[in-house]
């Protein structure tokens, strides 16, 4: 009997160990875009009107993979800094409801160098320090959930800025953004691109360049390809 019970529990150990894990469900990292092509809510700016079209470029393409949703967009509406504050460190921050809530994110807007912190040139007015401006040192990413952060806006990781942009790491695993000037390809005739995943056809824009100054980009600069989605993605209201 004694070795019975022996063999019996060697057995049910083997079945336990051997068992495969539970697949990860599909789809279920969040991703989240914000962009703001005009400065009209109270906060100034020189309008961009193709900055959307990189940052929906982005949106559009990450949930073709297996790993990520479309969790929220917005542009212009009621972008304000408080969404992109740390509870911690602005009064009335929300940015555990906003980019703190995604898995991964990019926004997309007017942004400078101030004293080795970057800051981005907002819709409406929110809080903190200065109510026009998100600034870097006013953000702690990735303690609500950020892994990933893409900043398509000038001056969002120059060299100098590095040692800052450090303590705004709460959790998230990588920021990527632009030394100096950025530019974003954009043009007005399109090609079509298949997504693998969904058959889809998409329009993809011929080159061209939006950038943060009325310039073209100085030859060291950092360029993003860009695709001009359909109308119809367009958000009416901010949602994210």
């Amino acid at each position: 009997m004694r070795k019975m019970i022996g063999k019996l529990f060697l057995f049910t150990v083997g079945l336990t160990i051997a068992a495969p894990a539970a697949p990860a469900a599909a789809n279920h990292l969040e991703a989240k875009m914000y962009a703001i092509t005009k400065w009209d809510g109270g906060c100034s700016g020189s309008q961009r009107d193709s900055w959307d079209d990189m940052a929906y470029g982005w949106y559009d393409e990450i949930a073709d993979s297996s790993w990520y949703n479309h969790a929220g967009k917005a542009v212009n509406g009621n972008i304000k800094n408080l969404w992109f504050s740390d509870t911690s460190l602005v009064s009335g921050a929300t940015d555990p409801a906003h980019i703190d809530g995604a898995d991964a994110a990019i926004i997309a807007w007017h942004g400078g160098d101030s004293s080795g912190v970057w800051q981005g040139s907002m819709h409406v007015p929110g809080g903190g320090s200065n109510s026009c401006k998100s600034r870097s040192d006013e953000m702690l990413l990735g303690n609500t959930d950020l892994e990933f952060a893409v900043l398509s806006s000038c001056h969002s990781m120059d060299d100098n800025m590095w040692s800052s942009w450090r303590k705004s790491f709460g959790g998230m695993h990588q920021a990527d953004g632009f030394h100096g000037l950025m530019g974003s390809r954009r043009g007005e005739s399109t090609t079509t691109r298949t997504s693998p995943t969904t058959g889809s056809t998409r329009r993809r824009p011929t080159p061209g360049w939006t950038t943060c100054t009325t310039a073209t980009p100085a030859t060291d600069t950092t360029s993003v390809r860009s695709r001009t989605p359909s109308a119809a993605r367009r958000p009416t209201s901010s949602t994210a």
